[in-house]
């Protein structure tokens, strides 16, 4: 079934009461933008999301019973070696008795418009049939974000970071009574629910300008109120990060990462479209990975406060890699993400100044490229990735400040040494990351040892020793590993 077939297929259910196009769905085929999520109003929503459920064989269930929205999804096959396409068609009850009464309880203008459904199709809209109360068309041209009414806010408090991810995904800017009202408003936000409010954060980090966002919502004093443990970041080394800290640090750095991230083949040639697949790989589901080294980039410092001390003019952090893991643990925790994805944003945190000291040796050892991406495994790359960031963001900070004497830091250098572990990862891969030639079976057999510490131990060895060619077939492994037991009998 087509898209112009499961539109007809929802004119000719037969229902009671008038259909309506709202919200979202009209402001998009206004700026003829791709959609998959259809938002319909009417009375009986339930009724009629069933019936249109059980004519298109998709799949209903209840997406928020208190406001009486139902979802109906569909999976679309365009052709057999794609996969399907996903519509979300999301029938609502009409608000208020009238279409009209309706809009005025939505929250921005540009989705408090509405059009009969039996008046056009999902794909052309008759202007002359539209419903727009609020001037939603004139602020769609003039790229505004603008409330409906005063209590916005105070109905829904997520709307505040949905004005933020409208001017971030639309590329709008916000009517400054709307952004003054948040900043007066902006402590109701700890009313939401965390679940939601991740995913407005997922979606606003999901833009590639999304640091602009960040800084505005920041303005606004919404972001301290999710993260109060910024106050401690604006508070931290004024002395060389400026009046806002290492808080300016954090969201430079952040700019030059979506720079490297939309640019990638410019910082890492020959690799960029390489990296770029990588950073397409999804670590929290429904977005790409490089959304999540953004999440890291934010958090990585959180623990330089706590770790600060003075050396002469020289603030030091010794430590603060690990102090901003666990200040990670606990706001990824709040924000409720898994287990998983807030592993790999620490392992990413706690290993953000390795970069750094590789590239302050005069020579890259096979050892050390070897336990790097040992360690660090998919996130190596990532964590290479945010490095260049960090790098360039700490230099310009140096040199704004004209602390050269006491911060050296030498950008091009590091993004050099960056090029050559990445191109040693994609040329070397067996050797940086090498095949077990032995597996501990193996070794308890040949050595009638028992399972234990000590053959995983082996084995880590062994793995050192292939990657630096010391090693390179069965019958050398076998000799490594009797030497191994030969020095620890001694």
């Amino acid at each position: 079934m087509s898209v112009a077939g499961i539109q007809n297929k929802l004119q000719t259910i037969k229902h009671t009461h008038k259909i309506y196009l709202v919200g979202g769905i009209v402001r998009d085929i206004l700026l003829r933008r791709d959609t998959k999520d259809i938002d319909l109003a009417c009375k009986d929503a339930r009724g009629l999301a069933k019936k249109f459920a059980k004519a298109t064989k998709g799949s209903y269930f209840s997406l928020d019973e208190e406001n009486k929205i139902y979802r109906v999804v569909l999976k679309l096959r365009t052709t057999n070696d794609q996969p399907p396409m996903i519509f979300n068609y999301d029938f609502a009850e009409l608000r208020g008795g009238s279409i009209e009464a309706d809009l005025s309880l939505r929250d921005f203008t540009i989705d408090a418009m509405a059009m009969g459904l039996v008046d056009s199709s999902l794909l052309i809209v008759d202007r002359k049939n539209l419903i727009d109360p609020f001037g939603g068309q004139k602020d769609l041209k003039n790229k505004t974000i603008r409330m409906v009414g005063k209590d916005i806010y105070k109905d829904d408090p997520l709307r505040m970071l949905r004005a933020f991810r409208l001017a971030a995904v639309l590329g709008f800017k916000m009517e400054a009574k709307s952004l003054s009202l948040i900043s007066r408003q902006n402590r109701l936000i700890k009313k939401v629910s965390m679940e939601r409010v991740r995913e407005e954060l997922l979606k606003i980090l999901s833009c590639p300008a999304s640091v602009t966002f960040i800084k505005a919502m920041d303005k606004q004093g919404l972001l301290e109120v999710l993260l109060p443990e910024i106050n401690k970041l604006k508070a931290a080394a004024r002395n060389f990060y400026g009046p806002a800290g290492v808080w300016s640090h954090t969201l430079s750095g952040l700019s030059h990462l979506e720079n490297i991230i939309l640019k990638t083949n410019k910082y890492l040639p020959g690799y960029g479209p390489r990296i770029t697949r990588h950073l397409q790989t999804t670590v929290i589901t429904g977005v790409p990975r490089w959304v999540t080294l953004k999440i890291a980039y934010l958090l990585h410092d959180f623990g330089k406060p706590d770790t600060e001390t003075k050396e002469g003019r020289r603030s030091r952090f010794f430590g603060h890699e690990l102090a901003g893991a666990q200040y990670a643990d606990k706001i990824l925790a709040r924000l409720h993400f898994s287990n998983k994805e807030t592993n790999t944003i620490k392992n990413i945190i706690m290993n953000h100044m390795r970069p750094g000291n590789l590239s302050a040796l005069d020579q890259i050892s096979d050892k050390a490229v070897y336990r790097y991406f040992r360690d660090l495994k998919e996130e190596g790359l990532d964590t290479l990735v945010l490095s260049i960031a960090d790098a360039y963001t700490t230099e310009e900070t140096v040199i704004t400040r004209k602390k050269q004497d006491i911060y050296p830091v030498n950008a091009a250098q590091h993004l050099r040494v960056v090029r050559a572990i990445i191109k040693r990862y994609y040329t070397e891969h067996k050797q940086i990351v090498p095949r077990n030639l032995l597996n501990g079976h193996e070794i308890m057999a040949r050595f009638k040892l028992s399972e234990g510490p000590l053959i995983g131990q082996m084995i880590n060895n062994l793995k050192e020793a292939q990657a630096q060619k010391l090693v390179t077939t069965k019958t050398q492994a076998y000799e490594y590993c009797k030497k191994m037991l030969t020095s620890a009998a001694k």
